[in-house]
């Protein structure tokens, strides 16, 4: 009898602690896996960087009302954004936290396969490097749907090698060149310096260049390495007008 006690008490116990090992993210937002990349960040301090995938069809809808300081639903300027549906999956806390960031990998890799069985838009690939003595994972597009929900191969435009001349340059001007080079690259509208750190980025003197590089290698040079910062970005594209990169800086809450 006291054997079964224990035996039970012990169960119990291993049930709870491999409860509390199992984390739930959900993600309700138009840009559902933008915000997965957010909310990681938020719980480990990793850095995961998001690029957009452009919407068409049903998987657009227009947010002119939503956005705009008005609410005026009749403006002509229209704005169109991402259709986004709710998606959510479980990350084992012990491996998420593991010293080094060991379980990125199948932490992302678990994030992006419930995804892609998910009804959003898209196909995502994850490129992880190190940047500043740490990993950074890049979720980077690979496939769109067009208007009849046709899956075709897509290239991000941070995809695109630029060059730059090799300058002293606060790094505000550098992210308005780095967007400069991307839309004469891309034939895309691309402002490359929509930073909520703004002050700091305009105060802050660095020297950086590159030479048919990968425009992400130059941005994740630029904002980690040559700032010393845990800095990530999302990038943000909107039909007929373009896309915007929103750098931020990586604080665990």
């Amino acid at each position: 009898m006291r054997f079964r006690l224990l035996l039970s008490v012990l169960l119990v116990l291993t049930a709870g602690h491999l409860l509390a090992q199992q984390r739930e993210f959900r993600f309700n937002d138009s840009r559902p896996l933008g915000k997965a990349a957010q909310d990681l960040e938020a719980a480990y301090g990793w850095i995961v960087t998001y690029e957009d995938v452009p919407v068409f069809g049903p998987d657009a809808k227009d947010v002119t009302a939503e956005v705009r300081k008005d609410h005026n639903a009749n403006a002509p300027n229209r704005i169109i954004g991402p259709n986004g549906s709710p998606f959510g999956f479980t990350v084992d806390e012990a491996e998420a936290k593991q010293p080094g960031q060991l379980g990125v990998g199948k932490v992302i890799a678990t994030l992006l396969d419930a995804y892609h069985h998910s009804s959003n838009p898209g196909k995502f690939d994850a490129l992880v490097t190190r940047a500043g003595g740490r990993l950074v994972v890049h979720l980077v597009p690979i496939e769109i749907r067009d208007e009849h929900g046709k899956p075709s191969p897509y290239r991000s435009p941070l995809d695109l090698r630029i060059s730059l001349p090799l300058a002293r340059r606060s790094i505000s001007t550098t992210l308005d060149q780095i967007g400069a080079k991307i839309q004469e690259a891309s034939g895309v509208h691309f402002d490359a310096n929509m930073a909520i750190a703004s002050n700091y980025f305009i105060q802050t003197q660095v020297e950086e260049g590159a030479k048919d590089e990968i425009a992400r290698d130059v941005l994740r040079r630029l904002l980690i390495e040559d700032t010393g910062r845990p800095f990530s970005w999302g990038m943000f594209c909107q039909p007929a007008w373009g896309c915007s990169l929103n750098p931020h800086l990586v604080t665990v809450k």
